[in-house]
C-alpha cells in the first residue's frame, strides 16, 4: 500500500496549457538565462534548460539546434528587440527623443537580463570574437540605420554616431553590472531611462 508521501510523489505536476510557439520559444530563452547563471555555460545541460521551461527535450530541440544555440540566443534576443525599437516613427525633434527614450530603457532591461551572459561569452577569445562579428554587431549596425535615419529630424550639434552608439550601448552594459553586483543600485530602467537620456541629449544639442 502507497504511503501518503509516495502518492503525493507520484501524482504528476500538471503542465502549463499550450502556449503560442513564439512565447514558448521565448520561455525557453528566458529558462536558460536562468539556468546559465546559476550553472554557467560548462554545467548547464540542455535537459536542465528545458526542465525550467515546463517543456521536453524534444519541443525544445524544435527551436534551438544546440546548447550554443540556446546561449547565443538568449544574449542576442533581448539586444535585437531593443535595436528593433529605434525603428519606431518619429517624424520631429519631440518624436526622436520620446523614440530615443524608450529605446534606451528597452535597452537597459535587455543589459540587465544579459550582462553577466555577455561577459561570459565575450571573455572567450575566438567564441566571444564570433558572436560580436554575428550577432552583436549586426545589431549595432541596425541601430546606426535608426540614427542615420533620425539625424536630419532634431537640433543637434556636429557628432560621431558611431561614438555615440557605443557609449550608450557602454553605458547601460555597466549599469547593468553594477546594478547586478553593486552595493548601492541605481534604479530600474522606468526610473532612471529619462535621467541617462538627459545626459545624452543635452550633450548632443545643439547650442543656441
Amino acid at each position: 500500500m502507497a504511503t501518503p508521501e509516495q502518492s503525493a510523489h507520484d501524482v504528476k505536476q500538471p503542465r502549463r496549457s499550450r502556449r503560442p510557439s513564439a512565447e514558448r520559444r521565448e520561455e525557453v530563452l528566458e529558462a536558460a538565462r536562468q539556468v546559465f547563471l546559476k550553472s554557467g555555460f560548462a554545467g548547464a545541460t540542455v535537459r536542465e534548460i528545458a526542465a525550467e521551461a515546463d517543456v521536453n527535450d524534444a519541443v525544445l530541440y524544435r527551436y534551438f539546434s544546440t546548447k550554443e544555440h540556446i546561449f547565443e540566443e538568449a544574449i542576442a534576443a533581448p539586444l535585437e528587440a531593443a535595436v528593433t525599437h529605434a525603428f519606431d516613427p518619429a517624424p520631429g525633434d519631440a518624436e526622436v527623443r520620446e523614440v530615443s527614450e524608450i529605446f534606451v530603457r528597452d535597452l537597459l532591461g535587455a543589459m540587465g537580463e544579459i550582462a553577466p551572459l555577455l561577459l561570459v561569452v565575450l571573455g572567450d577569445a575566438d567564441r566571444g570574437a564570433e558572436f560580436y562579428r554575428e550577432r552583436f554587431q549586426p545589431a549595432l549596425s541596425r541601430l546606426r540605420e535608426a540614427i542615420d535615419a533620425n539625424l536630419s529630424k532634431w537640433a543637434h550639434r556636429e557628432f560621431d554616431p558611431d561614438l555615440a552608439m557605443l557609449t550608450v550601448c557602454g553605458m547601460t552594459l555597466f549599469i547593468a553590472l553594477h546594478n547586478r553586483f553593486g552595493s548601492t543600485p541605481t534604479g530600474g530602467p522606468d526610473e532612471i531611462a529619462p535621467e541617462l537620456l538627459s545626459i545624452i541629449w543635452d550633450g548632443l544639442r545643439a547650442r543656441d
